[in-house]
């Protein structure tokens, strides 16, 4: 299983995103994520209290080496082609999200650069989720993760509603996971051990008036989650980039 730690906007200043590298390492997690964009490219206008949350190219590159100094990956989640074209040379897995599935070109922007990409399906309709598969069958060097996400901040959805969706996108043939915007830290058995990649929002220094505060885990229950997480009995434990090939690609099927 493959915890990453978004810290989103989780931060006041630049030096909050450093910290927040070391923390996540020590908290458990496999990688930590950050975002790239601006205001204009999420809503079309610039937002100055959007445009307060970009984080400069440069920046992400000290970031890049601050996660290699820690010991874990570095991820970061653009926001347009352009975008992840001049952050494709720093992060070795690519991350879109569900606001962005829906754009085929970028998708397909995104598929071309033959990394491991997570992809997060929250709103996205069934005949959107197949057409991306069918683009993913195409560029068949691309290994390909789905998130079950509920695009609603913070979510509370059921148990049984989010093992549902995660049902629903195993039929894929893909590996799938949790994009989760809630506050829980632990699932039924039968929902962790179909986890491949859950990512999780993440708030280490405890902030209370970030944007992403009200849906983010403090350090305490991150780690929780966690310690639930690898101590599920139907936790992965094989090597997490051993595929199998199958006429539809590169997956591993999901095994008990």
């Amino acid at each position: 299983m493959k915890i990453i730690a978004e810290v989103g906007s989780n931060w006041n200043d630049l030096e909050d995103l450093s910290k927040s590298v070391y923390m996540a390492k020590e908290d458990g997690a496999d990688a930590v994520k950050f975002q790239y964009f601006t205001a204009k490219e999420l809503y079309g206008f610039d937002v100055q209290s959007v445009d307060r949350y970009h984080v400069p190219l440069n920046v992400l590159q000290l970031l890049k080496a601050t996660c290699n100094d820690a010991g874990i990956e570095f991820m970061c989640t653009a926001f347009s082609e352009q975008g992840y074209q001049q952050i494709n040379h720093l992060v070795d897995t690519h991350k879109i999200a569900s606001s962005e599935s829906h754009d085929m070109r970028l998708v397909s922007c995104v598929l071309a650069h033959h990394k491991p990409t997570i992809l997060s399906t929250g709103g996205l309709s069934c005949s959107r989720v197949a057409r991306i598969i069918d683009l993913w069958h195409i560029m068949k060097h691309t290994e390909l993760t789905l998130l079950y996400c509920d695009p609603t901040y913070p979510s509370h959805k059921w148990s049984s509603d989010i093992l549902e969706g995660i049902m629903a996108l195993q039929r894929y043939g893909v590996d799938v996971g949790l994009s989760d915007h809630s506050t829980s830290t632990k699932w039924s058995t039968e929902i962790m051990g179909r986890l491949y990649v859950i990512e999780k929002h993440y708030n280490p220094l405890g902030f209370d008036n970030t944007p992403d505060a009200g849906h983010s885990l403090g350090r305490d229950n991150f780690r929780e989650l966690v310690k639930n997480l690898r101590n599920s009995p139907t936790f992965y434990t094989d090597n997490p980039h051993k595929r199998v090939k199958t006429p539809v690609g590169y997956y591993r099927p999901f095994t008990r």
